[in-house]
C-alpha cells in the first residue's frame, strides 16, 4: 500500500493541512483510497503548534469490495474502499508530485513535512505524539525505510509520521475507538471573507444523535472558524452517516468541497 502523512502546512495567517490533503487526493486520482482519510490530533500542549494540532494521513491502493462516498470536490465524487490490494508505484515520483503541492499551498512561516511509507509506522510513535514530545531519535527509528520531504525546518515530518502510526483506535475512557469529522471547504475566492453560517442551522444539527462540538459551553458557535483559512465548518460526531446525511442543512453558505475524516 501507499501510505502518506502530512503536517504543518498551515499558519496563524491561514491555510489548512486537511485542505492540502484534498489536493493530494485529487492529484493521485489514479489510485484508490483505502479506508477513510485520517485526521490525527496530536499533543495540544506543544509550544510550536499553529491554530490546531492535527496531521492527516491517507492510504492508497487498488480498491477491493464495497466502497463508500466520503466527499465531493466541486463535481468530483470521492470514494473510499473498505479493503485494498498493494499497488506498484514510484516513491520518488509520488513524493515529487506531493512536494509541489505542499510547496505551493504551505505558508512561509510553516514547516511542512511529508512522510511516504509502504506500511503503517510503529503505533508507539502515535501514543508518544499524542501524549508527550517525540524525540529525534524515536522519530529517526520509526521512519527507517520511509521517504520524507520537508521545508523550512521540516518540523511537520514528526506529525506526519505520527499520523501514519495511528491504528484507528483511540482507546479512550468513553470506549469509543474513533469519531468522525466532515469538513466543508470554501471556494478560494471566498477565503478571508466572512462566513455565512447562521446560528440557527448550527443549533438544529447540534441536536442530532452523536453530534458534538458545534457550540462552546457559553453557547457560541464553535464549528465555524474565525481565521482566513479554507474551512467553512467542521462537523463532528460519532456516526458518519449522520454527518453525511445532514451537513447540507448548514447554511446559507454551502461548501465548495467536503471530505469525511476518521479522527481520534
Amino acid at each position: 500500500m501507499l501510505h502518506i502523512g502530512i503536517d504543518d502546512t498551515d499558519s496563524v495567517k491561514g491555510g489548512c493541512t486537511t485542505w492540502v490533503g484534498t489536493e493530494i487526493i485529487a492529484e493521485l486520482s489514479e489510485f484508490d483510497l483505502i479506508c477513510h482519510p485520517r485526521l490525527v490530533r496530536l499533543n495540544p500542549n506543544v509550544p510550536w503548534k499553529t491554530r490546531g494540532n492535527g496531521a492527516v494521513a491517507f492510504t492508497f491502493g487498488k480498491g477491493v469490495g464495497p466502497k463508500q462516498k466520503i466527499g465531493v470536490f466541486q463535481n468530483l465524487e470521492i470514494f473510499a474502499f473498505e479493503k485494498g490490494r498493494d499497488i506498484k508505484y514510484d516513491k520518488n515520483e509520488v513524493i515529487e508530485r506531493i512536494s509541489k503541492l505542499v510547496s505551493k499551498h504551505s505558508y512561509p512561516d510553516s514547516q511542512p513535512g511529508v512522510v511516504i511509507s509502504d506500511s503503517f509506522l510503529p503505533e508507539g510513535l502515535y501514543w508518544q505524539g499524542v501524549t508527550s514530545i517525540v524525540s529525534k531519535e524515536m522519530l529517526s527509528d520509526a521512519i527507517v525505510g520511509a521517504s520524507t520531504f520537508g521545508l523550512r525546518g521540516s518540523r511537520g515530518i514528526c506529525g506526519a509520521a505520527c499520523s501514519l502510526a495511528w491504528s484507528g483506535n483511540s482507546n479512550n475512557m468513553n470506549k469509543i475507538p474513533h469519531t468522525w469529522e466532515l469538513i466543508g471547504y470554501r471556494a478560494e475566492d471566498k477565503w478571508g471573507t466572512n462566513r455565512d453560517i447562521s446560528s440557527n442551522t448550527v443549533q438544529n444539527i447540534s441536536n442530532l444523535d452523536g453530534v458534538f462540538s458545534c457550540n462552546d459551553l457559553d453557547g457560541k458557535v464553535a464549528m465555524v472558524p474565525n481565521s482566513p483559512c479554507p474551512v467553512l465548518w467542521g462537523f463532528r460526531g460519532t456516526k458518519a452517516e449522520i454527518l453525511i446525511d445532514n451537513f447540507q442543512n448548514l447554511g446559507p453558505e454551502k461548501p465548495d468541497r467536503w471530505l469525511l475524516y476518521k479522527t481520534n
